[in-house]
């Protein structure tokens, strides 16, 4: 019984730090929660689940979105590279890729304090075409 207990207490402990950012990790305030600024996607949608925190999918009106941007996916998408501008141009305006791979960050800044945090302002369409050039 005793072991057992144990092994449940340590199974917990394992998960609280297992999701905790690394010591080494940049850090920032996220609605009152500590994250990685440069968060996994899995650690993003731990919260943005509808639940917890705004669903990934949601969508400011005049988007022309039907659900979530795609993410984990490499950059640009494979046999559609002459629509997208190249990596190394969009990480110098503040576009980051984390492998290759378009994930949360390379839209979302969690240092800036404006709404929805984005990389780079929306104003026309901004952030959008960035990397798509149609």
């Amino acid at each position: 019984m005793v072991v057992r207990t144990l092994l449940v207490c340590l199974a917990a402990l394992w998960a609280m730090f297992s999701r905790a950012p690394s010591l080494y990790a940049e850090t920032v305030s996220h609605f009152g929660q500590v994250v990685d600024a440069a968060g996994a996607t899995e650690d993003c949608l731990s919260c943005h689940d509808g639940q917890i925190a705004t669903d990934v999918g949601y969508c400011l009106g005049g988007c022309a979105l039907s659900s979530a941007h795609p993410v984990n996916r490499p950059y640009p998408p494979r046999g559609k590279e002459q629509s997208f501008r190249p990596a190394d141009e969009l990480e110098g305006a503040g576009i980051r890729f984390v492998n290759g791979m378009m994930v949360c960050i390379s839209c979302h800044d969690l240092h800036n304090p404006g709404r929805h945090q984005l990389a780079i302002e929306m104003n026309e369409s901004r952030l959008c075409f960035a990397c798509h050039l149609k």
